[in-house]
């Protein structure tokens, strides 16, 4: 059986940062906050432009610090590529 996406996978103490609301609306990475994954955690990665040496993903509710986390039920915060496990 092929499966048309992989698992991506950021492990726990992973540093990350949050986003903020920018130029014509968009998302970047907010540099002045740093947090961490509290948690392993299966993540989804976002196409999105906002820095040069990190990258947006999607994390479920509870597996980053509180100061990263958004009202909803998934937070986007962005980490280091390098980080990101592909299985």
């Amino acid at each position: 059986m092929k499966y048309p996406t992989r698992t991506k996978m950021v492990r726990a103490g992973t540093e990350c940062y949050p986003s903020e609301l920018g130029q014509y609306n968009f998302y970047y990475p907010d540099k002045t906050q740093k947090c961490e994954f509290i948690s392993d955690a299966v993540v989804e990665e976002k196409n999105w432009v906002g820095s040069d040496n990190l990258r947006a993903v999607a994390v479920p509710r509870g597996f980053v610090s509180h100061s990263c986390e958004s009202t909803n039920k998934t937070s986007i915060v962005w980490i280091n590529p390098e980080a990101i496990e592909v299985y």
